[in-house]
């Protein structure tokens, strides 16, 4: 199927069900013996996150040394696209911010309640459905699954722009680094970007 985007962990292809006609995403992702771990890890929380606010999964194939992963189709895009689109022009108002806000809060509070932090929460990973009508966090491929008896993380990953400085620093965190990146998000619906996108990286 045609190309939907391309992430850090692979390609999304558009596809369909042929049992059910219904149009699905499809990430691609080469399959090497040091990632199966990280893979395994991605759709066991996909698989184990079932929320409104939550890009649905679907199931997982292994296809000459690829990993297809069939998951829920956005047809809007991530809502990098709408904001790039809106920057030009005019920006988000408050009610379109609040409505964004609040659904990614949900799924975030889902996720945590499942003691999960997402780890990459950006506009990129914000999926938007029904011309608007739906808003869902995306790609767990960052997803840790966190115990009650071991509730912190030192594992630096994500998208700098967006990162807690904890996270940046390489200090022990919990789910308040999702939280921080959610403010970013904030942030990037008001002004058009991240704070500090005009510098060199």
């Amino acid at each position: 199927g045609s190309e939907l985007g391309e992430g850090g962990t692979g390609v999304v292809k558009l596809g369909e069900d042929r049992r059910s006609g219904q149009l699905v995403a499809i990430k691609l992702v080469a399959v090497r013996p040091q990632d199966i771990e990280d893979l395994a890890a991605e759709i066991y929380v996909m698989k184990n996150s079932r929320h409104r606010n939550l890009v649905a999964y679907f199931d997982s194939f292994l296809v000459e040394g690829r990993l297809w992963i069939c998951m829920e189709y956005m047809g809007d895009g991530a809502l990098t696209e709408l904001i790039l689109a809106q920057r030009e022009q005019i920006q988000f108002d408050e009610t379109a911010i609040r409505f964004v806000l609040y659904n990614l809060l949900q799924g975030l509070t889902y996720l945590h309640s499942k003691f999960r932090i997402h780890r990459d929460i950006k506009s990129d990973n914000i999926l938007i459905g029904d011309r608007g009508a739906k808003v869902k966090l995306a790609d767990f491929g960052f997803s840790t699954q966190l115990t009650r008896q071991q509730d912190k993380r030192k594992t630096a990953l994500g998208t700098a722009y967006w990162m807690a400085p904890e996270l940046i620093r390489g200090k022990t965190y919990d789910e308040k680094v999702d939280i921080w990146s959610t403010g970013i998000v904030l942030l990037e619906l008001m002004e058009g970007q991240p704070p500090y996108m005009d510098l060199p990286s």
